[in-house]
């Protein structure tokens, strides 16, 4: 059998070393020539790192090592190199890095099973370049690293005063003069002073502003200006006739308050005015002759009432006054249900009648839910109940539905005796009728008997057995209307058979449910000679045949047939003329 071995060598730099790796790996199967001969050794600086011996078994080893200088060495104690086997496939290869440094194997010279009793290979773990950020003052900067690669990051540098331009953001819109966002400021990681250069002064720095200050850098919104056509002082830019309103604003109209476009703020006529035709308005209608002031009815289409209240409807609109205003108008309550009633006014508007006059007891039959103010009316206390004589539930004594009225009147016979008896009915009115005596109510003769289906005596046929129990024909019986007192013998049901165990002695009636009897009692013994399959309970009846003999008292076994079993068989002189007679004998011996 050809064995295969591999072993495989890695050396690592930690992790912490940057990652760099050697990897050594061996394939062979093993020296036949001797056994342990061959031994791979790892050291540095002549210090052994580790060794062992190669033979048949599969290696896989790993190791991490800092960067440094290492010797690989495999030895063969015989000097005869390593056997390459039936395939030819074994090899030495030690690489760095995946990267091939040494190679010896069986189809290439020097040949790995040529005499040879060493070989050794130098491996050099160097350290890594690491590119990072090189300057310590820098955020990012990497202890690890040995070339930068410009990736060095600074902590942000300003002003960080807020009472200086330069801590916000800004603009300088003009020389000495910006515009800064006070919601937005760069936040520098590190403050320099020197550069804080101006300070911030708020203030109006628009020239055209009546509060503008030159000495201010930053416009703070506060500005103010004058009123068009003004100065900053509130006088007239401009005005020709010094008459206190400026040119731009004088006003021109028809100043003729008869006319129809009189204009009442006009300072000068400009002759425009415009009239209306005679006996018309400045509307085009009509002129109408009548009261013209609103505080009398008469301005009014109205109407009086008896109690001399005024309703007011949609004004004539009179557009002459003729002396007609005669009746003033007085506004208040005049509704005399209300509280705030005015005996002097004749005009009413909804807001003057507020709090309702009336009965505010909920206990009287009266009471108005609606009435915020008692005016002494509650006379008559409410009864509750149900008012309406068509139902059952009527009250005579009850003022106030209460909603209890359910169950209409049905007038009838409520006696159940009577032939003419209504069930529905629940109101009796008197018309009850009955049959004549000894007579049904169909006039056919009243039968007499036992009425109770309890009682033994209700029933035509029946047996009774020696136990006192009853068979029953329940098809057959009296049928009585009126009991007669002959219900003597009550009837009880169960199981009335003794032999299960739910048999009871009170029971008189026999059994016609299989569900009174349940539980069959009986021997349970499947050896026992009276053993019943259909048992539930054991009752301990069980019977066994005596030793020797079945159920039937014969033997089991009697290989003479005389009727005595061979277990109890006596041998013995059975001649009574024998010195040695045995009257017990069964079978016979020599006398």
């Amino acid at each position: 059998m050809n064995l295969y071995k591999l072993l495989v060598v890695i050396l690592c730099v930690p992790i912490t070393s940057f990652g760099q790796c050697v990897i050594l790996e061996i394939s062979t199967n093993g020296d036949w020539y001797s056994d342990y001969q061959n031994t791979v050794s790892i050291s540095s600086n002549g210090i052994l790192v580790d060794s062992w011996d190669m033979w048949l078994t599969d290696w896989s080893e790993s190791y991490c090592l800092d960067p440094g200088d290492y010797l690989v060495e495999i030895s063969d104690d015989a000097g005869n190199g390593i056997y390459c086997g039936n395939s030819y496939s074994n090899f030495i290869n030690i690489s760095l890095d995946n990267s091939e440094i040494f190679n010896l194997d069986c189809l290439s010279w020097p040949y790995l099973n040529s005499d040879w009793d060493n070989q050794s290979v130098n491996v050099n773990v160097p350290d890594p370049l690491i590119s990072g950020c090189t300057d310590e003052f820098a955020n990012n900067y990497n202890i690890n690293a040995s070339v930068d690669d410009g990736s060095c990051e600074y902590p942000s540098i300003g002003c960080t005063d807020p009472t200086f331009i330069e801590f916000w953001y800004h603009n300088e819109i003009s020389p000495g003069l910006y515009e800064i966002d006070l919601n937005n400021f760069p936040n520098y990681e590190q403050g320099d002073e020197s550069l804080c250069l101006n300070e911030m002064n708020s203030g109006c720095t628009d020239q055209n502003a009546c509060n503008y200050d030159s000495l201010k850098n930053v416009n703070d919104g506060t500005c103010e200006y004058p009123d068009n056509f003004y100065d900053c002082y509130g006088a007239c830019l401009s005005d020709i006739d010094d008459d206190g309103t400026c040119d731009e604003l004088e006003l021109s109209g028809c100043t003729d308050s008869v006319a129809c476009n009189y204009e009442p703020n006009a300072e000068f006529d400009d002759s425009t005015c415009e009239y209306a035709p005679a006996g018309y308005n400045c509307y085009g209608n009509e002129l109408i002759s009548g009261c013209t002031n609103f505080l009398y009815a008469e301005y009014y289409d109205h109407t009086i009432d008896n109690f001399g209240v005024i309703t007011l409807d949609t004004p004539i609109d009179a557009s002459e006054d003729d002396g007609s205003c005669i009746t003033p108008l007085v506004w208040g309550c005049t509704d005399q249900n209300y509280f705030e009633y005015d005996p002097n006014a004749n005009t009413s508007n909804s807001p003057d009648c507020i709090n309702l006059l009336g009965c505010t007891d909920s206990t009287y039959l009266n009471y108005d839910p609606e009435a915020s103010v008692d005016n002494g009316s509650c006379n008559i206390l409410a009864v509750p109940g149900c008012t309406n004589i068509i139902y059952l539930e009527f009250d005579t004594l009850a003022n106030q539905d209460d909603g209890s009225c359910e169950t209409l009147k049905v007038n009838g016979c409520t006696d159940p005796l009577a032939c003419n008896h209504n069930p529905e009915a629940n109101t009796d009115n008197g018309s009850c009728e009955y049959a004549e005596a000894g007579l049904n109510c169909d006039g056919t003769e009243i039968i007499e008997g036992c009425t109770d289906y309890t009682f033994l005596e209700y029933y035509l046929n029946y047996t009774e057995d020696s136990l006192g129990v009853y068979t029953i024909d329940y098809s057959s019986f009296v049928n009585a209307q009126e009991d007669d007192g002959s219900c003597n013998t009550a009837l009880v049901w169960g199981c009335s058979d003794q032999n299960y165990l739910e048999y009871s002695d009170t029971v008189n009636v026999a059994s016609m449910n299989a569900s009174n009897c349940i539980n069959l009692k009986g021997c349970m013994d499947s050896n026992a000679c009276n053993y019943n399959a259909d048992a539930d309970v054991d009752d301990n009846s069980c019977t066994f045949p005596e030793p020797h003999y079945d159920c039937d008292g014969v033997c089991l076994i009697d290989t003479d047939g005389d009727g005595v079993c061979d277990e109890l068989e006596i041998m013995g002189c059975k001649d009574s003329l024998a010195c040695n007679f045995n009257i017990a004998a069964t079978d016979s011996a020599d006398c």
